[in-house]
């Protein structure tokens, strides 16, 4: 009975040392997913910035066209407008 119960006690510890290392491999594969995705994340969200900083410029750039125009238009509708008057 006493060999019995060591040869127990022995397949518990032998039990507990594969449990331990399997949580260790899955605890440090879980740590390698999870960088994994922070670091697409973080490359997904840089792409996000420049798009938006490139639309934000280049409605910044369209902005000052349009203002451009319009004040030659209003230049050109001034100078008419003068003519007229003579």
């Amino acid at each position: 009975m006493r060999v019995n119960a060591q040869n127990g006690m022995l397949a518990l510890e032998q039990r507990l040392q594969s449990v331990t290392i399997e949580y260790d491999q899955l605890s440090h594969a879980a740590h390698t997913v999870r960088e994994y995705y922070h670091g697409e994340v973080e490359r997904i969200l840089n792409e996000i910035v420049k798009f938006k900083v490139h639309i934000q410029q280049r409605l910044g750039e369209w902005d000052e066209d349009v203002i451009t125009e319009l004040d030659q238009h209003k230049s050109e509708i001034e100078t008419r407008m003068s003519q007229m008057r003579i």
